[in-house]
């Protein structure tokens, strides 16, 4: 299946119903497993999207077409994961508490030896960054050719939801995380 089971699929179908009528549907899915191993919670920087479209065209005459488009994007990934970041954290103000303990208690050199422990293809988060977003959306074109004129109409709607939560620290708990509201 590729490197971390990286996989795409794509697929396109066009169907006549008629002289006048058209249909073509497409979509497409991206899988990918992910590429940092986390040992305290879900692996990190994962790939997990579809999409997908139904078009319809409609053409009563030889000046009338309407063309009407409704199309979807889905995906659901768990952010990558950031090792090293705490190399930096170790050298701030040791009147900081955040910078000297962990949250827990452990000090804050112990938890850089144990991401340094790791490597670099593995974190401990527990607390692991996620986006989701939704798209969706429909689109109408219709033109009416009256010889010397052309007249076109475009509407659409689109809707967007997304909710993101990331760790911006590379730290097990929230010194600087942030969530985007849905």
């Amino acid at each position: 299946f590729g490197n971390y089971s990286a996989r795409e699929f794509t697929g396109t179908v066009n169907v006549p119903l008629s002289d006048k009528i058209a249909i073509r549907a497409a979509g497409r899915i991206t899988r990918r497993s992910a590429l940092v191993d986390n040992v305290a919670g879900p692996d990190v920087d994962t790939q997990h999207r579809q999409a997908g479209r139904l078009s319809l065209l409609i053409q009563p005459t030889d000046s009338i077409e309407n063309y009407t488009i409704g199309d979807i994007y889905t995906s659901s990934e768990y952010m990558p994961g950031v090792a090293g970041i705490l190399q930096t954290v170790a050298n701030c103000p040791q009147s900081f508490v955040a910078c000297i303990y962990d949250g827990i208690g452990k000090p804050l050199s112990a938890a850089v030896a144990e991401q340094d422990a790791l490597g670099k293809d593995a974190v401990a988060l527990p607390r692991v960054g996620k986006s989701t977003l939704r798209v969706w959306g429909v689109a109408n074109h219709t033109t009416i050719d009256l010889g010397g004129l052309t007249i076109k109409n475009i509407l659409s709607y689109r809707k967007v939801r997304q909710h993101i939560r990331s760790d911006n620290d590379g730290f097990r708990y929230a010194l600087f995380e942030s969530v985007q509201p849905e």
